[in-house]
């Protein structure tokens, strides 16, 4: 999906990228690395911050994220801020 994404050209048109939590979802020993890992490697080239491990989703801690509103993204190292 990740390779998907950035063919067409959505990655690019980014500002930031939250990802959230896998849940019920294992890693496929055959792609060498986790899903976390293809994910970063496929934004590497791009100079937005990404967050990970958003709790959002299929989760028990389910944050609410607006769709399509502005909205700050800040990550710093072990440190992020999400203000809308």
């Amino acid at each position: 999906m990740m390779l998907n994404h950035k063919m067409s050209g959505v990655l690019e048109r980014l500002g930031g990228l939250i990802v959230g939590q896998f849940s019920d979802c294992e890693d496929d020993e055959l792609m060498g690395c986790t899903i976390y890992e293809t994910i970063a490697q496929t934004v590497a080239e791009y100079d937005y911050p990404v967050l990970f491990d958003f709790p959002a989703g299929h989760v028990e801690r389910n944050l609410p994220l607006r769709l399509n509103a502005p909205a700050t993204l800040t990550v710093d190292g072990q440190q992020a801020s999400l203000l809308n």
